[in-house]
């Protein structure tokens, strides 16, 4: 059984997690503290597997907070953590990575995902949730094309199976074919695209397919066809 120590000023997480963790997922609360002042002594003395701990407890800043957890992984050597965020914030998943944190989660990550998280960190893994992950890609894609909008991350499924085939240069009329679909549906969904992806032109749809390489798979278009449900 892994053993949880929680680092943590929000009663209602604390005690969700330790109902829900105990009951699923062979993992165990060992210990917690609402003050960061007392977590290193509280650590020392449970000798958690894992630590969940959310650096901006107590109103820290982010700078702050990171501190504190740079100062646990100097004065436990091996310590396995989990930083917990309020929100997606870029700047503290960089000084995440940059301490050597590799598991993210987030306060409204679901308990099967944070029992994952665990999981992963215990064996020195890393884990993070898809959301943080859209975010990263995202601020990556708009420091190098600041105007453009990658449309894996900003269209869903049904509207991605679309622009793919329109990128690819199908008329309406073969698309319509292709997922037997009324011509009027396909261009709805043409307009969505080009909304969503801040485009006036199909022409523009097929430059964003070729800069976000997109064309890569060579079974896209079955795959595409496959995703319409």
């Amino acid at each position: 059984m892994l053993r949880i120590f929680l680092c943590d000023d929000a009663p209602y997480f604390n005690s969700i997690l330790e109902s829900e963790l105990s009951v699923t997922n062979n993992i165990k609360i060992c210990g917690r503290s609402n003050k960061s002042e007392l977590i290193a002594d509280e650590i020392k003395k449970k000798a958690p597997d894992v630590v969940i701990i959310n650096p901006l407890m107590q109103d820290a800043s982010i700078r702050e907070g990171f501190l504190k957890v740079h100062n646990l992984i100097s004065t436990f050597d091996g310590i396995k953590l989990v930083v917990r965020l309020p929100e997606v914030n870029m700047e503290a998943v960089r000084l995440s990575y940059d301490i050597g944190v590799r598991s993210l989660i987030l306060f409204n990550t679901p308990i099967n995902e944070i029992a994952q998280c665990i999981i992963f960190a215990a064996k020195d893994k890393v884990y993070v949730p898809d959301r943080i992950t859209h975010e990263i890609i995202k601020q990556q894609i708009s420091e190098k094309h600041p105007n453009l909008r990658h449309p894996k991350l900003w269209l869903d499924d049904k509207e991605y199976s679309y622009f793919i085939l329109i990128a690819s240069g199908y008329s309406q009329f073969q698309i319509a074919e292709k997922k037997t679909v009324h011509r009027k549906t396909v261009s709805q969904y043409t307009s969505v695209c080009k909304e969503k992806l801040n485009v006036k032109e199909n022409y523009q749809l097929s430059m964003l397919a070729k800069i976000f390489d997109l064309y890569e798979c060579e079974n896209f278009e079955a795959e595409v066809l496959n995703n319409e449900a």
